[in-house]
């Protein structure tokens, strides 16, 4: 539980920062943070029954912040978002296989 608590600790802290400095997107920081504390000490942790509330409440986040508006404006967006898969997924192929020729 303690390293909970500092994982959590420390993506407050992160995101907290983010804000402050006014940079895009800033709550983000939090997770670079718990990122790095993890890669550097590896003791970030959030234990098993605590996952499923998180994903619901990035859930309940989300779902409070589509509107009408948003839903009618994702029909101007799919052929950008249709060829953005389609780029990412060859772009992954052509890594993989450079990856497995290494």
């Amino acid at each position: 539980m303690p390293t909970f608590l500092l994982t959590v600790a420390v993506a407050a802290l992160g995101g907290f920062i983010g804000r402050k400095l006014r940079l895009p997107a800033g709550t983000i920081i939090g997770a670079i943070a718990v990122l790095v504390m993890n890669i550097l000490w590896d003791c970030a942790n959030v234990p098993d029954p605590f996952r499923p509330y998180i994903r619901i409440m990035a859930g309940v986040y989300i779902g409070t912040r589509m509107s009408a508006k948003d839903v009618l404006s994702l029909r101007s967006i799919l052929p950008a978002t249709i060829m953005m898969v389609f780029g990412l997924i060859f772009l992954n192929l052509c890594v993989g296989i450079g990856i497995s020729a290494v």
